[in-house]
């Protein structure tokens, strides 16, 4: 009965095919230096690739915190964000001390296959050395600024790209230095870490790097060891120890689910104006602007415990193992079933309405209470919305998805986990994980990952 059951439901919702393409982890080396006049952020800087074959694409598409506002000029005008002189192979040796040339590219060597896709012809396979600047604008003078797809950023193939969700980008050994010339900090993921002090050499496993300019002053963060991993936190001083015990507890949780943390370091960061999980190994943390409701938040409510657990859990399912933009409700999903079993297990959370544990709750709102409003909003709103349709591809685009359909996937999860258990279901999260590291997947990998298993005969 319950593998009639199972398949059933799952088959309404996910595909059942799947393929797993082989990663190959090269080193890429970035050192910029950062500057800053009025109204702009400037970078330059310098991109040594290892390549893997004789043909090697690079999108450029320098951007501002404005997702549609690109900076750079197609084609002609290209020259005056990226020298075309400064092709060059050099020696990987001689990174670090010099970027003197053995030989320029010719004229053959390189071409635009889109305005905003490099493609580098390289018989030989040497070691590709790119020279880049790029700008980004500021709006206000005390805003922080996300600074992200400011470099040339090596593709997977030179065939495939799909530029609105950007899944494209090959996965990397990043080696980067940063020399930072203005009175912003520059707070990154994969710090390494001399003596236990910060330093400015960050190594990180990513398709990209992406960092937060924070124009206001950053005391010194607290780090902390979770296991054989760095915690880095940019919080107020009065809140870092009850923010790392709730931290650990929920790392603790989500890697009896999901395996252990993917990444050396953690570093989280509170922001008033960018929320963001989905970069490996940097939270940002929304923070509210007015200080009452700051004061709020952190005395008389739960709520940033349960946004922490969801972000957490991103740098699983978001980072590591991707999805397009129409398959978002799947990782949302995931993150909310996760949040709730852990607030199932740490009860004191429970109620959104912090009252200091007391056993008479003036107000009381719990995480279940929420999900289940949700789950009766969306059906109020849209009765037959699907996840899927009938091939087990997402239903809709992005845009045309209804923002609480994920709840259906949070509830199917629970559904799941009441049939074969929590052993079982933690071990095809773990699973489906480790399978699918930093490929860009579909729902269907997924329902492969379940029905492999022989979880549901009798």
């Amino acid at each position: 009965m319950h593998l009639f059951t199972i398949i059933t439901f799952f088959v309404f919702i996910f595909n059942s095919s799947h393929s797993f393409a082989t990663n190959h982890y090269h080193d890429q080396f970035l050192s910029f230096a950062i500057d800053s006049d009025t109204h702009n952020i400037n970078i330059v800087g310098d991109l040594t690739v290892i390549p893997k074959t004789h043909e090697t694409c690079f999108y450029i598409g320098f951007q501002d915190k404005k997702p549609k506002k690109e900076i750079y000029r197609p084609l002609k005008h290209l020259d005056r964000l990226f020298k075309f002189k400064n092709f060059k192979f050099i020696d990987p040796n001689k990174f670090q001390s010099s970027i003197d040339t053995q030989r320029l590219f010719s004229a053959q060597s390189f071409q635009y296959i889109r305005p905003n896709i490099l493609k580098i012809i390289n018989p030989q396979k040497q070691n590709i050395h790119l020279s880049f600047k790029s700008r980004v604008e500021t709006e206000t003078e005390d805003e922080d600024v996300l600074i992200e797809k400011f470099y040339p950023i090596e593709l997977r193939n030179c065939n495939e790209f799909i530029e609105q969700d950007l899944n494209s980008f090959q996965v990397s050994n990043l080696n980067v230095r940063i020399k930072n010339n203005t009175h912003w900090t520059n707070i990154a993921p994969g710090m390494l870490l001399k003596e236990g002090q910060l330093t400015n050499d960050y190594r990180i496993r990513s398709d990209n790097f992406s960092f937060l300019l924070k124009k206001t002053s950053v005391s010194k963060p607290k780090i902390f060891k979770f296991k054989n991993h760095n915690i880095i936190l940019y919080i107020k001083e009065q809140e870092e120890e009850k923010f790392v015990n709730v931290l650990t507890s929920i790392l603790q949780h989500h890697s009896s689910w999901l395996g252990d943390f993917p990444f050396p370091n953690l570093t989280i960061v509170e922001n008033s104006n960018i929320v963001r999980a989905d970069i490996p190994g940097l939270i940002i943390l929304n923070k509210p602007r007015q200080e009452i409701f700051n004061f709020l938040q952190e005395d008389y409510l739960n709520w940033k415990i349960w946004i922490l657990s969801s972000l957490v859990s991103s740098q699983w399912y978001g980072s590591v193992v991707k999805m397009n933009s129409r398959d978002h409700w799947f990782l949302s999903g995931l993150s909310d079933f996760l949040t709730y079993h852990y607030i199932k297990s740490e009860t004191k959370y429970d109620n959104m309405f912090n009252n200091y544990d007391i056993d008479f709750d003036f107000l009381s709102l719990s995480y279940l209470q929420v999900q289940e409003l949700s789950a009766a909003y969306l059906h109020k709103d849209k009765p037959f919305a699907r996840l899927t349709n009938s091939k087990l591809f997402s239903e809709l685009e992005s845009e045309d998805q209804h923002p609480l359909l994920f709840i259906k996937h949070s509830i199917l999860l629970r559904y799941l986990l009441s049939l074969i258990g929590q052993d079982h279901l933690k071990k095809i999260l773990t699973q489906f994980v480790n399978d699918n590291l930093w490929q860009v997947v579909k729902p269907k990998n997924f329902y492969y990952t379940v029905l492999k298993n022989n979880y549901f005969s009798s």
